[in-house]
């Protein structure tokens, strides 16, 4: 199934080092935008891009190395993940004994079943951070890892950021969390001239008043 490759993707290109593919993509100006998924994303500053071509699902993969550290963007259609997710990650229990199950948001069930697949393959997983934009932190014993879910249009997103300790996972945790913040829907020539002129940028999907943050040496 396209999600259960997904999973295995991300595994593969962080933990065992593969490159990435970027298909009909463009980064112009600290943004990284894709006509194929109509997706854009701000990029962080001071990092490097890799355009190499390997894995498919793969849309963008950003590299750091004091302390080391990748973040990487990947694409799988939403009624491909939402097929596979399984019933425990569908609802809870009611709050009280004998209340009725209360079901999850849609990405908190994507990140929930993200997490139990990651746990069947030997990975510590975290609990889920539940928000608009849900993420957990995982590790094995080389890689410290946090993941975030975005559903856009009909494509679930999906950010991973990786790091060799939990120290290095901590200092980019910033820019981790307005990368995810900042993915929103590839807009037209129509809003994008909108939103340089000072018109309609706040419905964009982007956060306001959030200041950029050092991450560090580069």
């Amino acid at each position: 199934m396209q999600a259960r490759a997904l999973a295995a993707a991300t595994l593969a290109v962080i933990v065992v080092g593969g490159a990435a593919l970027i298909a009909d993509a463009d980064i112009e100006g600290g943004t990284f935008s894709s006509e194929t998924h109509n997706v854009r994303m701000t990029l962080p500053r001071g990092w490097r891009i890799s355009d190499q071509a390997t894995y498919p699902g793969i849309i963008v993969r950003m590299f750091r190395t004091r302390p080391r550290g990748t973040i990487l963007l990947a694409v799988d259609p939403l009624a491909d993940t939402t097929a596979g997710i399984e019933e425990a990650c569908r609802t809870r229990p009611g709050a009280v004994d004998g209340a009725a199950p209360v079901a999850l948001a849609l990405e908190v069930q994507i990140a929930c079943q993200q997490g139990r697949r990651l746990t069947t393959l030997g990975f510590t997983v975290g609990a889920i951070k539940e928000a608009a934009r849900p993420w957990f932190d995982y590790s094995t014993s080389r890689r410290e890892l946090r993941q975030g879910v975005v559903v856009i249009g009909e494509s679930v997103f999906t950010l991973v950021l990786a790091s060799e300790t939990a120290a290095g996972r901590a200092q980019y945790a910033r820019t981790f969390d307005k990368a995810l913040r900042s993915l929103r829907i590839l807009e037209t020539p129509e809003e994008a001239a909108a939103a340089a002129s000072g018109d309609g940028g706040v419905g964009l999907g982007l956060d306001a008043g959030v200041a950029p943050g050092p991450d560090g040496a580069p």
